[in-house]
């Protein structure tokens, strides 16, 4: 009856620890007889439930991860900043539209350092990713104000430079998720929406060069080609950063972490 009892008791318990503890707890119940025997073995499976609370794996309640809130913060508000200056251009104004949509990818500042960081084999391998990659529109912004005070000599060429640091964020999303499509990660239909939405962007800009590479007004096809890019841009780019911002924040809160036990059994 006692082994039944404790073969039964036993089963809350993981699988790897049941056959020790009914050793350990026949060997105790055989020093005793009588009445003792069976006040001990009630004693026992009472303690089994709390036992087996500390053996079993839990998922451990934890704080988000700061830099995860943040990067996932950002991604965010980029999501919410493209279609706002959609709907506000005419409040905005187009100059102040454009420069909303092509600051929008900021956003992904602290997601690329943390990327970077995270990833980088040395540190000094993630400086130009952090440099052109998180902060690629303010460099650019800084480049091409510099360059309107310039000489007209080097004008071209900080106004080259001013848009390839604008393309970095999106530069940095088109190369990140293409690896990602390649290697076969989770969340795929993510990672297309990131390919499209970067390829997107580094094609609007590529197509603002042209009056600065080739002068005058770009031909049709390249209009065209401008305006796929910027509605592909304005359609995928909320839903990835929106997507992948929630994502951060929640699985950061979520990750799973086992309970540590004494090794008694």
């Amino acid at each position: 009856m006692v082994r039944f009892l404790l073969e039964v008791g036993s089963w809350l318990l993981p699988r790897s620890r049941r056959a020790r503890w009914r050793e350990e707890s026949l060997s105790l119940l055989l020093d005793v007889n009588g009445w003792r025997r069976w006040w001990y073995t009630v004693d026992l499976l009472v303690k089994v439930p709390m036992l087996a609370w500390h053996l079993h794996p839990r998922p451990a309640a934890r704080w988000p991860s700061p830099a995860a809130v943040l990067a996932g913060m950002g991604l965010v508000l980029a999501a919410f900043a493209v279609p706002g200056a959609y709907v506000l251009s005419p409040f905005l104004g187009e100059q102040n539209t454009e420069a909303l949509l092509l600051l929008a990818p900021f956003g992904l500042a602290v997601a690329i350092t943390r990327h970077a960081v995270r990833r980088a084999r040395r540190p000094v391998l993630a400086v130009p990713v952090v440099v052109f990659g998180a902060f690629g529109p303010l460099v650019g912004v800084g480049i091409l104000a510099a360059g309107a005070a310039a000489p007209g000599w080097i004008q071209s060429a900080t106004a080259i430079a001013g848009y390839a640091a604008l393309a970095g964020p999106g530069v940095w999303l088109a190369a990140n998720s293409w690896r990602a499509i390649r290697h076969r990660q989770r969340q795929r239909p993510m990672h297309a929406f990131g390919l499209i939405a970067g390829s997107a962007f580094v094609l609007t800009i590529a197509g603002l060069l042209w009056p600065v590479l080739i002068g005058g007004s770009p031909p049709l096809p390249v209009l065209v080609a401008m305006a796929m890019g910027l509605y592909a841009f304005l359609a995928a780019f909320p839903v990835w950063a929106a997507w992948t911002g929630v994502s951060q924040i929640i699985h950061s809160a979520r990750r799973p972490r086992e309970r540590t036990a004494g090794q008694a059994f």
